[in-house]
């Protein structure tokens, strides 16, 4: 299939420093991410799909005056970065046994405007972001849902604070991973649903008597 993705992402709440409480890090639209690319949708069947787009805008923004735009890969003073390259994304999901669906997605994203280098002054152009997804989700009863999910992400754009092994302190892009534990409560109410069953088993009765 021919295609297109929109896809648009924030940070939903504060984020504060460790160890302190007045610095934040992060915040709404602080970072905030657009993605949007044109492509072909390979589906061989239900359970795997391949988007590819050659030419895929992505915008990164920094609307909080108080958080520091040049941690998320923009210069100094500036709002907006603009990015222009290749998407890929492909998503499996399947039932493994009953009741219990085994789902990954993954995408990739090559900025082809990238001049900058890294520390050690080798070229960034070839480095690929990545965000990549596991999860499983069990239907325990028709009330409960059981939800377990991962998440590892990497852009060498995003500096991340943090400790070497000897306690000296780094600055730099690394790869950031994250797991998530949900339990769901749902009930359905359907007024409509219920005449038709309050119905039917009346005609039923009736025509058992």
């Amino acid at each position: 299939f021919v295609g297109g993705i929109l896809n648009f992402t924030s940070q939903f709440t504060q984020t504060n420093a460790p160890g302190n409480t007045k610095n934040y890090l992060t915040n709404f639209l602080a970072p905030g991410r657009l993605v949007m690319a044109a492509g072909v949708d390979w589906k061989p069947n239900e359970m795997f799909s391949l988007f590819f787009s050659p030419a895929a805008g992505r915008f990164i923004f920094v609307a909080d005056n108080g958080v520091d735009e040049t941690a998320f890969g923009l210069t100094a003073g500036t709002k907006v970065r603009a990015e222009f390259g290749a998407y890929l994304k492909s998503e499996f999901k399947k039932e493994i046994v009953k009741n219990v669906q085994f789902r990954t997605a993954l995408s990739l994203y090559l900025n082809y405007l990238d001049n900058s280098t890294d520390y050690n002054g080798k070229s960034n152009r070839a480095n690929i972001d990545v965000d990549w997804t596991v999860g499983i989700d069990m239907i325990v009863n028709k009330w409960i849902t059981v939800n377990f999910a991962t998440q590892l992400l990497y852009d060498h754009d995003v500096a991340i604070a943090r400790e070497d092994k000897d306690g000296n302190a780094l600055l730099g892009p690394t790869t950031q991973f994250s797991e998530s534990l949900n339990v769901g409560f749902t009930y359905r109410f359907d007024p409509t649903q219920t005449k038709k069953a309050k119905a039917a088993a009346a005609a039923k009765a009736a025509a058992e008597m």
